[in-house]
């Protein structure tokens, strides 16, 4: 007998989402760049491999699709040769009606594609022809958490204050509310790019193209042979590439991808990639399958790496200092502000020299995050680790006037960083409202000034500014401790989050718009130094199966999926599975487990 479920270990990834702290609209164009933090508000893709129908065709792959926040179940037959040649998915019936998704409909085509088209790549020369795959099927549950749609009226409904508390106690994987226009209501922390890049993850793991370090560590199986740090960095650069690829199909464009990058690689400054490296994978026909060659020519392969050339340098904030976001429930739209902007830019005769002060001070207000950070380490390599939180109390309780005078007097360092990232946000605000101007894009909107500006009079903020490509929808902010422990930072985070709570904006153009703290903090590092992409544990594959069991007919138990238990011809099937899949036995093993 074979105990389908737990037995079957589903694979959930997850990635996550995104706020750009600087570099807005600089991002779309080389050599600018951008500082992104990675978020803790994750986007969860599981996959789980099931016995095929037994009218499956060899070659085949079933995959069914729930999106239990949206209540939808899509159904699809991939196909393809056994290196990925001539691909194609299709929906089955039922799903044929529903309208398209790209978002995740392209990132099973090209994954499974890449799958194939790596395995077979991977033969030793000489070798036989690669035999068709046997069939396969895959259940696949997408889910968000709540942080990245907006949940106000949520909370209206339940009686509930908008604090970051009140969220935080909502039920988890909340169906999302619809906006004044019908759209989903977003928070702007990228749900498309980690949707994208966590499925890409799942699908490529459970394939065994790519290993994803497991929670804990390395798995049992592999503990004797541990994978080398060369060979984790070049799978997440080829887990990049794709993601990168499928996000631009998917969009039928080429974005800046710095969003792409943070849910593969987490916090770091980011250099775009040149689009022309991509662009023949975009000249496709709508809902074509990408050729094994031409896609493994973007991605990389083992012996070759990804075309892409893009710069994504590690930047994490130091310990003591962290992003405080509110959702301003009164969205800008992204698209249309970009291209009014690059429409200024090529109008307007003293945008080129206005532009030119802006991005040089973006990068000087990048250069001062990246030397707060790198004093810390120094405070670490010389055994002052604990004298660091110490002295962020001290100057978090200052006016940050007192900052000057503690660096210029008394020489003190921390000081002097602190100083020099609170001066160039100021001063690139100063810039942004300039180009608001301009442009009539309201990057930053007088509203959003008043609350910024009374946002940077608490003391322990550092800066405050709206994120991104700007607009009506978000404020940041960067805090630090303001009391010694164990106040430290929670005194800072209550004060901020009481102006906001109860901000009412008397400005002639203020827009009804009510102020709601989002739950967000920097995501946590996890092994390898990186806070992106990750194998999430049983406690998310328990979660997610409950998520999806209504919407496929399911019991769902205490502990997940209802256990079935199936025949012999079940064992039999799944077995030859196991040992065919993908042509690649050891790590096909890894995803099938019987008992």
């Amino acid at each position: 007998q074979l105990f389908v479920g737990p037995s079957y270990p589903m694979v959930v990834v997850s990635a996550p989402g995104k706020v750009l702290l600087a570099g807005g609209y600089l991002i779309l164009d080389r050599p600018h760049t951008g500082t992104v933090l990675a978020l803790d508000a994750r986007f969860f893709s599981a996959v789980e491999m099931r016995p095929p129908a037994a009218a499956a065709l060899p070659g085949e792959v079933e995959v069914s699709v729930a999106s239990p926040q949206f209540g939808e179940l899509r159904h699809y037959v991939y196909s393809s040769g056994p290196a990925g040649e001539d691909a194609s998915l299709r929906p089955t019936a039922g799903t044929a009606a529903q309208p398209p998704n790209r978002y995740v409909e392209v990132p099973l085509l090209y994954a499974i594609t890449a799958a194939r088209a790596l395995a077979a790549a991977a033969a030793p020369a000489g070798s036989e022809p690669v035999p068709p795959p046997p069939p396969l099927a895959l259940e696949v549950t997408l889910a968000a958490d709540n942080g990245f749609y907006s949940h106000i009226a949520e909370l209206r409904a339940r009686g509930l204050p908008l604090t970051a508390e009140s969220l935080a106690s909502l039920p988890p994987l909340l169906r999302p509310a619809a906006g004044d226009n019908g759209d989903v209501a977003k928070t702007g922390l990228g749900s498309s790019a980690t949707l994208v890049t966590s499925l890409v993850a799942a699908l490529l793991h459970t394939l065994g193209a790519i290993s994803l370090p497991e929670p804990g560590g390395p798995p049992a199986a592999a503990a004797a042979q541990p994978k080398s740090h060369e060979r984790e960095e070049r799978e997440l650069a080829m887990l990049h590439a794709l993601a990168q690829v499928c996000h631009c199909a998917a969009q039928g464009k080429v974005g800046s991808g710095f969003d792409v990058c943070a849910a593969t690689f987490g916090s770091h400054r980011y250099c775009r990639f040149s689009p022309a490296t991509i662009q023949p994978l975009l000249g496709l026909a709508e809902g074509a399958a990408p050729p094994p060659a031409l896609l493994l020519g973007a991605i990389g392969s083992a012996g070759r790496a990804p075309a892409l050339d893009h710069e994504a340098e590690p930047f994490q904030l130091p310990p003591g200092v962290e992003v405080m976001m509110a959702d301003v429930c009164c969205g800008a739209h992204t698209p249309s502000m970009v291209k009014s902007i690059q429409r200024w830019r090529g109008e307007d005769g003293a945008a080129k020299g206005l532009w030119s002060r802006y991005a040089s001070q973006s990068a000087r207000l990048q250069a001062s995050l990246r030397r707060l950070a790198a004093l810390h380490g120094r405070y670490v390599a010389d055994g002052r680790a604990a004298q660091w939180l110490e002295a962020l109390a001290r100057l978090g309780g200052m006016a940050p006037k007192e900052w000057f005078v503690e660096a210029s007097l008394d020489g003190c360092e921390l000081a002097t960083a602190l100083n020099e990232v609170r001066n160039a946000s100021l001063e690139l605000r100063t810039l942004v409202r300039s180009i608001s101007t301009a442009s009539g894009v309201p990057v930053e909107p007088a509203a959003q000034t008043r609350l910024l500006d009374a946002t940077m009079q608490q003391r322990g903020v550092l800066m405050a500014l709206v994120p991104g490509a700007g607009g009506h929808d978000a404020v940041l902010a960067l805090v630090l401790p303001s009391a010694p422990p164990p106040a430290g930072l929670l005194a800072t985070r209550q004060r901020v989050s009481s102006l906001w709570r109860g901000w009412d904006d008397k400005g002639a153009d203020a827009a009804a718009a009510p102020v709601c703290e989002l739950p967000v903090k920097e995501s946590k590092s996890v092994s390898g130094g990186h806070n992106g992409v990750r194998i999430e544990g049983a406690a998310a594959a328990a979660l997610l199966r409950r998520a999806a069991a209504p919407l496929r007919g399911e019991t769902a138990l205490s502990g997940g999926r209802q256990t079935l238990v199936v025949g012999l011809a079940a064992v039999v099937a799944v077995a030859a599975v196991a040992a065919a899949a993908l042509q690649q036995p050891a790590a096909s093993a890894r995803s099938f487990r019987s008992s």
